[in-house]
């Protein structure tokens, strides 16, 4: 099933229009008027919900309870704009061999990647070049066990070689013909790389690599492509956003925060990481509020090990305290009473209430992300889809354009 991307894009457009105020800023931006970008209806809702309902709220892995109407159709729409087909092919086997030192993450990636690839070719042998890819494991499966004849591209010579030396350690059905090659993607020229009917791959390249792949395949069109991007905030907003003329004309205003929203979109999570996570938001928003009252004003406090966040505030804050040479008179007595005090703990709790419904805007914003590129081949007369590719419970970042 074929989506028209125009429309999707015009969809999604119009559905964050009403919440630039939330997705382009974090909420300690100017805060406390940050807030005012907030529905309080919505706040006031999810302060009524049991820690597992905002938990569902939050992983969406299942409806939660107990959300007013507007909230509840709120939350449903998200999953209707970021629905995609999902690619379902033949897979392959491969013996014990094939998978030693690859992670379960990494395995399921590359199944599915290879029964696309397989799909398109016919399983007939193909030059195929594989971009940003380290030891080189799909081109590896793709040659000992396909006959395609591979180029692995990629910066760190030490990983080239590595994968060079395990095609003749691990035993393979037909004799590999894979060529490894030290580039630097972003900075190299690649167009000698790039010829005519070949197959190119790009998996999880980050930031403005993967648009750099998107910019070769406009110069040299290939047979086949699959590009599936990642770490969005390694991108700079000027140059890699609103790519195709139609984004442009719907204008949406990306920011860096934006794009870090985005990256973490689909972010898989367990009730244990939920409430790490809002332990962590609950020392950070209270330090911050701590340095508020103080006059100072420090945007990023920088991270700690998590079993800080699990200790006292008082030791999280003396640190910060002392990392960033601010002159205070606090003791440990001081700082734990301004934790506890409930004026600051009703604060803080809006604040993290906020967040649990910007955090919800970031697959939609993936998602326009991907779709802009697939427009923006389109406008050049690639023709591309974009389909979902991977489990998303495995792989979160599981949105492919494959032309």
């Amino acid at each position: 099933m074929r989506i028209d991307k125009k429309q999707r894009l015009n969809q999604i457009r119009q559905f964050l229009a009403p919440y630039e105020g939330i997705f382009t800023r974090e909420i300690l931006d100017f805060y406390p008027e940050s807030l005012s970008s907030y529905p309080k209806a919505w706040i006031e809702a999810l302060q009524q919900l049991s820690p597992t309902d905002l938990f569902h709220f939050d992983s969406r892995k299942f409806q939660p309870q107990n959300l007013p109407n507007d909230l509840l159709e709120w939350w449903q729409k998200l999953s209707e704009l970021t629905t995609f087909p999902e690619i379902k092919r033949k897979e392959f086997t491969y013996d014990d061999w094939t998978w030693s030192k690859v992670t379960a993450k990494k395995k399921h990636e590359l199944t599915k990647m290879i029964s696309v690839v397989q799909t398109l070719t016919d399983e007939a042998p193909t030059q195929i070049i594989d971009l940003c890819a380290g030891m080189g494991h799909m081109s590896r499966l793709l040659s000992g066990h396909h006959q395609h004849q591979c180029t692995v591209v990629d910066f760190d010579q030490e990983l080239l070689q590595k994968g060079s030396e395990r095609l003749k350690k691990h035993p393979l059905p037909y004799p590999p013909n894979v060529q490894f090659i030290k580039k630097d993607v972003l900075k190299d020229d690649l167009n000698e790389l790039f010829r005519p009917h070949q197959f190119s791959l790009a998996l999880h390249n980050c930031g403005g690599l993967s648009i750099k792949h998107l910019e070769l395949i406009k110069k040299h069109p290939q047979h086949h492509f699959i590009n599936v991007g990642c770490c969005y905030y390694k991108m700079s907003v000027q140059g890699h956003t609103n790519l195709s003329s139609y984004a442009q004309e719907l204008n949406l205003p990306w920011t860096s925060i934006a794009l870090y929203l985005s990256t973490r979109a689909h972010y898989q999570q367990d009730i244990n990481d939920f409430e790490t996570k809002i332990q962590v938001k609950k020392f950070r928003y209270t330090f911050h509020l701590l340095l508020q009252k103080m006059g100072v004003n420090i945007k990023a406090v920088g991270e700690v090990p998590v079993r800080l966040y699990r200790g006292f505030f008082s030791d999280y804050a003396l640190l910060k305290l002392s990392e960033h040479r601010v002159p205070h008179h606090y003791s440990v007595t001081d700082l734990e009473d301004f934790f506890i005090d409930q004026q600051i703990q009703n604060k803080v709790w809006e604040m993290i209430l906020a967040n649990l419904i910007r955090w919800q805007l970031g697959r939609v914003l993936e998602t326009y992300l991907i779709l802009d590129r697939a427009l923006w081949l389109e406008e050049s007369g690639i023709e591309c889809e974009v389909a979902q590719i991977f489990n998303e419970q495995i792989s979160p970042r599981n949105l492919a354009i494959i032309g």
